[in-house]
């Protein structure tokens, strides 16, 4: 199972623009495109998957990802050796 991954919005954008749907200013705290995440496994009770990365303040975050968003702009990162 590839466990790392890069997010790669749309045009730049970042998660929180992708799902609202509107332009945001930027904000160290969201999931910027470019990302590297960590898939954590799946929610419980929905099944989402669940990534980990560390935002634009250095904070660890954690969060369920929409699994048709998740399959469109989530690439795996193969890391050579």
């Amino acid at each position: 199972m590839v466990d790392r991954l890069r997010y790669d919005g749309p045009k730049g954008q970042s998660y929180s623009e992708l799902m609202s749907g509107k332009r945001l200013r930027a904000n160290a705290l969201d999931l910027a495109s470019g990302m590297l995440v960590t898939l954590a496994g799946y929610d419980e009770e929905s099944a989402w998957p669940l990534i980990e990365w560390t935002d634009g303040s250095g904070s660890a975050r954690i969060t369920t990802i929409d699994p048709v968003m998740f399959a469109e702009f989530f690439a795996p990162v193969i890391e050579e050796w």
